[in-house]
């Protein structure tokens, strides 16, 4: 009983690389980063307008802190995407990872690349907008 739960445990240890949180955010953490920046940039027009200037640089701060949140996605993506193994023989310490796992994982690392890139130039675009815009349109 101990060794095929160790073998088990083992096994569990080599799956367990990227999985759960990190590839979620990995995938979808533009997503959230592009979300947030965009109700926030809607919600901070009007005080925008006021004539301060200091909801232009509130909105200047959060396409650079959310722009940074997406590359920081993308990095991760990345570390999926190179995850998987290039060719047909996965490493030894993975070995008891299959074919459609690391394809699985190849997938997810492209993906979430594609979808960061493209939130993070919504996240740009939104941003520049503060400079080229008037906010009391």
């Amino acid at each position: 009983m101990s060794g095929s739960s160790r073998a088990s445990t083992t096994a569990d240890d080599a799956r367990s690389g990227p999985s759960g949180l990190r590839t979620w955010f990995a995938v979808g953490g533009g997503i959230g980063a592009w979300l947030v920046h965009l109700i926030a940039v809607a919600s901070l027009a009007r005080i925008s307008c006021t004539g301060s200037g200091t909801g232009t640089w509130v909105v200047h701060g959060l396409t650079v802190a959310l722009a940074l949140v997406t590359v920081g996605a993308m990095v991760l993506a990345e570390g999926l995407r190179r995850a998987a193994p290039d060719g047909d023989d996965p490493p030894a310490a993975t070995a008891v990872v299959t074919a459609e796992g690391f394809a699985t994982l190849e997938f997810l690392g492209r993906f979430g690349l594609l979808v960061g890139a493209v939130n993070l130039l919504l996240i740009v675009f939104e941003g520049s907008m503060a400079v080229w815009l008037s906010p009391c349109r």
